[in-house]
């Protein structure tokens, strides 16, 4: 039987995304890791409060709610 021979170019391409694959969700991990244990949420609340400026209501929505925001793009 006559088999082709198989592109060393897509595989290689497809080890790299792999490893990029790989890479990135290791750094997706870290992310959340250092956002749930070092990031002061209760003090940007307060000093959101504090502010004399009112803040666009998007802005304060992603301040208020980052940590679930980097926990849904970890997921997603």
């Amino acid at each position: 039987m006559n088999q082709q021979k198989k592109s060393t170019f897509v595989t290689a391409l497809a080890w790299i995304f792999i490893c990029l694959a790989g890479f990135t969700a290791f750094i997706s991990i870290l992310q959340n890791i250092m956002i749930w244990t070092l990031f002061p949420v209760e003090e940007m609340n307060k000093a959101f409060k504090g502010s004399s400026e009112p803040m666009p209501f998007f802005v304060e929505f992603m301040f208020s709610n980052i940590r679930f925001i980097v926990l849904g793009i970890f997921v997603v």
